[in-house]
């Protein structure tokens, strides 16, 4: 018989960008070394579950090496290096979590692993819960800034391109735009750029949220 849903823990935002997760800075409190050390051992110990092409940084931007895959014991799944939050930088995680690791109970054999999708719900539920709400203000402010320097920077490579190659007397064809179409062609600048304006990455970077000192 197959073992219930399991459930994601772990996880943490990857930029300004992100709205799903927070950054475990917000999840650092006091517990016993003994029970850190148990719960990152076993961290440390889990099955692999899925392996991904581009390798994770540590958020406290060490130089620890964090690796690209999934772990699993039957009932959670976590990142690989999720030890290395809760044994190097105090990074709490649920009590439910740390009460299965503690009664010590053998981890379930992947053949009865569960096929259906992994939980993320518990995991975003817990840490909007737990959060100690250090970072959130700050996190809100950098975000507004980079979407106003996002949307400068965008609307200048949007007027360059509308002088270098015109615009027509024809609307553009892109569903609820009302801008004019560049000449010889059916979008307007603005929408020929679209997504592809390679703008997002730099302007929504978390380093200098998290590594500046909280009161």
């Amino acid at each position: 018989m197959k073992s219930s849903p399991m459930r994601l823990i772990g996880y943490w935002m990857e930029s300004l960008n992100d709205c799903d997760y927070l950054p475990p800075q917000e999840f650092v409190w006091p517990f016993a070394d003994d029970i850190r050390t148990t719960v990152a051992d076993y961290l440390d110990r889990g099955d692999i579950f899925a392996t991904y092409r581009g390798p994770s940084w540590c958020r406290f931007y060490c130089a620890q090496d964090m690796g690209c895959r999934e772990m699993a014991d039957g009932c959670w799944v976590w990142p690989e290096q999720l030890g290395h939050y809760v044994r190097d930088h105090g990074v709490a995680l649920p009590v439910e979590f740390v009460e299965h690791v503690r009664a010590g109970t053998p981890p379930i054999p992947r053949s009865l692993w569960s096929d259906e999708p992994v939980d993320k719900t518990f995991w975003k539920n817990w840490c909007q819960q737990h959060s100690l709400g250090r970072y959130q203000s700050r996190i809100a402010e950098a975000r507004l800034r980079a979407d106003v320097e996002v949307a400068k920077q965008f609307n200048a490579r949007v007027a360059a391109m509308e002088a270098k190659e015109g615009v027509s007397n024809q609307h553009c064809q892109w569903r609820g735009c009302e801008r004019f179409a560049l000449k010889n062609r059916a979008l307007c600048a603005a929408c020929c750029l679209g997504a592809q304006s390679g703008l997002d990455s730099p302007f929504y970077d978390l380093r200098n949220v998290l590594t500046e000192q909280t009161e």
